[in-house]
């Protein structure tokens, strides 16, 4: 009898196993190895893991352009609202958005190391919005790219199943599974990003140790010949009011940081039009 019991528990157990490694294979949420046209709307597993489904996207593009070196943007979610096509098409070069949202300044500089390792960049647009000016010692990259270089080994994980049940989920039934819009109206909106922004970096220390990776990471840059251009985007005028009162010593540090550097700084330009809220 037990040993009937312990067969049986084998057998379902090894049964469940190779069914959660058919259904990932098969899926593949990150697209490892599948083509754009194959049916999957892969969209939600991008809003599960940013990280990978760009280190993914960054592999496959070198594949297929051997020998060309990109021109590359590095940032947070500032960052990733730039087309890369637009980009290519104006410069007439090929550009790749490798931002992530909810990106911190380790994770920033974690993925700009990557990228230098893999290949020969072209330049380096890096978004470093002063709004990240707060120690932030999280740092997803490291997990991230050890899925996409041992993809195997992460067949059979929950992130992974996880994302294969949500992109069929949106695949077949159309129910997607991404970010919750802020559709509270522009003074809401911008009230609210005050409130976050005084919450996530009031109190906390400057990020001495990712502000000095980040300039160890622009030097090495130089050395090879890879111009650095920093960007920090605009701000609403209630915001940049509100950075100026209760953030006045780190604003300054701030641009003192950069002050060397190709800083394209559009925090004191006034924006006409209608804000929206992102």
């Amino acid at each position: 009898m037990e040993r009937r019991f312990l067969i049986i528990s084998v057998g379902v157990a090894l049964a469940l196993a190779l069914s959660v490694l058919a259904l990932n294979y098969y899926v593949d949420p990150f697209a490892r190895h599948a083509s754009a046209d194959d049916g999957f709307d892969r969209r939600p597993a991008y809003t599960l893991n940013r990280r990978i489904v760009r280190m993914v996207a960054f592999d496959r593009w070198l594949d297929e352009h051997p020998g060309v070196s990109p021109s590359v943007i590095v940032g947070d979610s500032t960052g990733a609202q730039v087309d890369e096509r637009l980009m290519s098409e104006i410069t007439g070069e090929p550009w790749l958005n490798m931002s992530i949202g909810g990106g911190g300044l380790p994770e920033m500089a974690a993925i700009a190391e990557h990228l230098m390792q893999k290949t020969d960049l072209r330049r380096i647009v890096w978004f470093v919005p002063f709004t990240r000016m707060a120690l932030d010692d999280q740092n997803d990259v490291p997990r991230a790219l050890e899925m996409v270089e041992a993809p195997l080994k992460h067949m059979l994980t929950y992130e992974t199943t996880k994302g294969s049940l949500l992109v069929l989920r949106a695949t077949w039934f159309g129910v997607g599974f991404s970010d919750p819009t802020l559709d509270t109206g522009n003074t809401d909106a911008v009230t609210y990003q005050l409130s976050r922004i005084q919450t996530e970096m009031g109190g906390r220390p400057w990020p001495e140790a990712a502000m000095d990776e980040i300039r160890d990471l622009a030097e090495r840059a130089a050395a090879r010949g890879i111009p650095v251009t920093f960007v920090n985007p605009p701000l609403h005028p209630r915001t940049l009011a509100m950075l100026d009162e209760a953030f006045s010593e780190r604003l300054k540090r701030y641009r003192a940081f950069f002050a060397g550097d190709c800083l394209l700084d559009f925090t004191g330009q006034v924006l006409e039009g209608r804000w929206k809220p992102e």
